[in-house]
């Protein structure tokens, strides 16, 4: 799938495309006072979300996106900026009901101009089914095809009184097959009962890498920023947290 572009923005988009009504739409900011009404919130297969009559393309040339999906909550994030303009939607219980604005932002946060509907109802999407596609999309991404990815690594540690603490050198390696990440000899399961904490992709097209996070309950986690397209499909570098060291870490040439 990683140098299939197509196929990638296909599966991405699956996980939010559908047709989603809400309690309370309106324009931000509501300078006629027209209060809010009932509405929807549309992603097309293709990618687009909308508002009313404003829409914003997942996968423009230019955009920078992170999707979130937390387990213990239920919930999920996700943003999508283009130049001065924005999507986010925030859902942080468990339910369907998120909130969504579309329109331009002057600081890359909240909109500040444009649409928004509160409790739009989600239920219905692929990504909050109990199946967690999200996990499957994730795993075909960053599948490593039956081979363990080795690399030379770098304790970054943590700022004291001012200074960084860290520095020490060792080597690690990660597996990434459907049901299982290896990291470092351990199994970590990620379906059949997987104990789960967040899991998340983000991307600057641009820099044509997709950046991939896993975090299980016990604290076990990773992070891989892999290049996508044609000729893609390297690991540029993987991360991982053991306690308080934080190690950064180069595939082996």
């Amino acid at each position: 799938m990683i140098n299939d572009v197509p196929a990638l923005q296909r599966g991405f988009a699956s996980l939010l495309a559908g047709h989603y009504n809400a309690k309370a739409c309106g324009e931000i900011p509501d300078r006629q006072g027209k209060g809010n009404r009932p509405g929807s919130v549309t992603v097309s297969p293709a990618g687009v979300i909308s508002i009313g009559s404003l829409s914003l393309s997942m996968f423009d040339p230019a955009a920078q996106f992170a999707l979130s999906r937390h387990f213990a909550s239920a919930g999920f994030g996700y943003e999508l900026s283009v130049g001065g303009r924005r999507v986010g939607m925030t859902n942080d219980k468990p339910g369907g009901e998120t909130f969504v604005d579309i329109g331009r932002t002057e600081d890359g946060g909240n909109v500040s101009e444009g649409q928004m509907c509160a409790d739009a109802d989600m239920r219905g999407s692929r990504l909050l089914s109990a199946t967690e596609p999200l996990i499957d999309f994730l795993a075909a991404v960053y599948d490593t095809g039956g081979q363990t990815i080795t690399g030379d690594c770098k304790n970054l540690g943590r700022k004291r009184g001012g200074k960084r603490e860290g520095g020490e050198s060792r080597q690690a390696s990660y597996s990434v097959s459907a049901s299982t990440v290896t990291l470092n000899g351990k199994a970590l399961a990620l379906k059949g009962g997987a104990k789960l904490a967040e899991a998340g992709i983000g991307s600057r097209f641009a820099d044509g890498t997709l950046n991939g996070d896993i975090e299980w309950a016990d604290g076990a986690n990773l992070h891989i920023e892999r290049a996508f397209g044609e000729g893609g499909g390297g690991v540029a570098s993987f991360a991982f947290a053991e306690g308080e060291a934080r190690w950064f870490c180069k595939p082996a040439r």
